[in-house]
Parts: C-alpha cells; sequence; structure tokens
C-alpha cells in the first residue's frame, strides 16, 4: 500500500490508547511497557501528548507518531517545543512514501508556527528520512564511559585464579584512590536526595539557565515527572542550602549506571557531584559509569574535563525549525547541553 492509500488522523492520547500501543506492541515493544502511556503521554506538565494515527483503507492503524512538549529556553526567553518520539510503522507498510507522510503530519504544528521547533534523536533509517525533509541536523551524540572498578574486567582477562584476585584488588585500589582525590569547593555540600524535587531547584534552574543559549528547562515540576516512571539516583551539591547542581544517574543493567543529567554551576561543583554519585553507584553494582552528549556541545567538554574516556559515536538530534526560529543560534550544537534525559524514554 503507497502513501497516498493511508489516511493520517491526529489521534486523542486517551480515546486512542489502545490504538497506539498496539502499533508500539507490534513495532516498538518497549515503548508499549505497562504504565508508560498514561506517564509520557498524558502526565506531562506541559500538556497532553500530540499523537498521530496513519490508518490503512479498512480504517486499521499500521503507524504511530507522537511528540511531547518541552519546555526551553531560547535566547533567554521560555518557549514549547516538542520532542519526538514513538515513531512506528508496520513492517507491510515500511517505505519511504508513508514514513514521509506520517512525519509531515507530525511536524506540521512547527511549519504552522504554532511551536518553535522540534527536535527528535532518530535511528539512522529516520535520520534518513529527515534529512529528505531538510532537518538540521547538530551532529552526533558519543557516548562516554568511566570505569568505577578493574578487578572484573582484570578477571576477565587474566582468569579467577590468585594472578586475577591480586592484580583486580590493586585496580580497584587505583581506581577508588584516584577518585577520592578530588577536593569539594569550598562549602559545598554533597548528598543523596531524598523524596522529591523542591523550589530550591527551580532558583537554581533559573539562574544558571538565564545566560544559556539554548537550555531545557528543569524545573521541580518537570524532573519530579519526568523521574516518577524509573527508579533513579539524584546526587545534589549545596552552598549553605542552596542548590549549586544535581546529577541523576539509573541503573541500565546489572554494572552498568547511566548518567541523564548532569547540571552544574561551574565544573567543580560537577566534580564534587560525581564525587558523590561514584561510591552510591558503586554500592548499587555498578562497575562502568557512562554518559552520554552531543559530541560538539560543552556536556562533551566537560564530561572529558571529568575525566570520561570517549567510547562511541550515534546519530545525533535533528531539528525541525519554524520561520520564527533562529537558525543560526539552534543550528550550533556548542549552544546546547543535551544529556540522556532528554532523548526518548
Amino acid at each position: 500500500m503507497g502513501a497516498s492509500e493511508l489516511t493520517i488522523r491526529r489521534a486523542d492520547p486517551e480515546k486512542d490508547r489502545d490504538a497506539i500501543r498496539a502499533v508500539l506492541e507490534a513495532n516498538l515493544t518497549p515503548a508499549a511497557a505497562a504504565g508508560r502511556h498514561e506517564w509520557l503521554y498524558l502526565q506531562n506538565p506541559e500538556g497532553s501528548a500530540l499523537v498521530w494515527l496513519a490508518e490503512d483503507e479498512n480504517g486499521q492503524p499500521v503507524g504511530t507518531s507522537a511528540a511531547h512538549r518541552r519546555a526551553f529556553r531560547v535566547g533567554g526567553e521560555r518557549t514549547v517545543v516538542l520532542g519526538l518520539s514513538d515513531f512506528a510503522v508496520d513492517k507491510d507498510h515500511r517505505s519511504l512514501g508513508p514514513a514521509l507522510k506520517l512525519l509531515r503530519a507530525t511536524l506540521q504544528p512547527i511549519k504552522d508556527g504554532e511551536l518553535l521547533f522540534s527536535y527528535d534523536l532518530p535511528s539512522a533509517a529516520m535520520a534518513a528520512i529527515y534529512r529528505r525533509m531538510k532537518g538540521i541536523d547538530l551532529g552526533p551524540i558519543a557516548r562516554f564511559a568511566m570505569p568505577l572498578a578493574a578487578a572484573p574486567i582484570i578477571k576477565r582477562r587474566v582468569g579467577e585464579g590468585v594472578a586475577g584476585k591480586i592484580l583486580g584488588g590493586m585496580g580497584d585500589f587505583a581506581l577508588k584512590t584516584r577518585h577520592q582525590l578530588r577536593r569539594l569547593p569550598r562549602g559545598i555540600k554533597v548528598s543523596i536526595l531524598e523524596g522529591k524535587f523542591g523550589p530550591q531547584f527551580d532558583t537554581f534552574d533559573e539562574r544558571i539557565g538565564a545566560g544559556a543559549p539554548v537550555a531545557a528547562i528543569r524545573s521541580s515540576r518537570y524532573l519530579n515527572w519526568r523521574y516518577s516512571y524509573q527508579p533513579r539516583t539524584v546526587v545534589q551539591a549545596r552552598r549553605d542550602g542552596m542548590v549549586e547542581g544535581f546529577l541523576v544517574y539509573r541503573m541500565l543493567e546489572p554494572g552498568l549506571a547511566s548518567i541523564t543529567e548532569l547540571c552544574a554551576a561551574d565544573e567543580p561543583i560537577a566534580g564534587a557531584l560525581l564525587t558523590g554519585a561514584i561510591p552510591a553507584a558503586r554500592g548499587e553494582g555498578a562497575v562502568v559509569l557512562s554518559a552520554q552528549a552531543l559530541l560538539k556541545s560543552s556536556g562533551s567538554k566537560l564530561l572529558t574535563e571529568l575525566g570520561f574516556v570517549k567510547r562511541e559515536e550515534g546519530p545525533g538530534p535533528i531539528l525541525v525549525l519554524s520561520k520564527e526560529a533562529d537558525a543560526g543560534l539552534l543550528s550550533n550544537p556548542a549552544n546546547w547541553l543535551l544529556l540522556e534525559g532528554d532523548g526518548d524514554v
């Protein structure tokens, strides 16, 4: 079936829940997880998701696409943009025509000037479709890693014998010593956040976001919603009781902890947050701490300065701008701080 034989319609994220989830279950199974739809599509503090369904000639759903509102500061002004996700098409309709038709409908609010821009962290196949639509590619996202324990790696290479145990113990001691050498900035206290993000996180976000060219707004309301769905650990840095930075990580799999947020007033405070996160992550069984950042952004520079090592690269974010958007400002990756927490969930 060609694109002309498909009908694209704006869906109701609540009334069409079953149809949306059926397409996702068949094509993007993790996105159909229990509880995710209500959280992501209906409880977003900026409003319900914008959703589209592609239907065949019999009215059966064969594709879906979603866009989620996200508050940003662009040039110091607050605006709401769209973060795209959950683009899925049944295998019998996976050709360029249907995909383009569905994506064009998804981006129509941007083309109409209702919202300033959209961003997506697409797969390689989706990136090719965006190129046909002249989307702005901000460049690759890189994964960075920091080992927290040497013993498991050494034992895999040397074996579980005496030599492996001795060398592993020496490696762990060296890593632990290196991590403990970083000194906390004067007056900074680092702790694990118990409970919810409070109003002082709003004050902090307004302070550090005011001068940023492009900054996603990380208000307490947003953060409490964003991290209500998945287990996470939050490390906070305070001076005289005021928030000076925070780091959020989650366990992706046994042995791997991934940083989803790292926001700090300066590099020394970011280092203090890392110093607090390492023993906490190690206590949860992590042997590697990882993070993702836009390669040509301040985030990549910060992770390198903190001692992370760049690993592989993958497709990065692609923007679609309205006519009112400042293309020069938004198309420069150096103006962005884009981390794992800003992507699809």
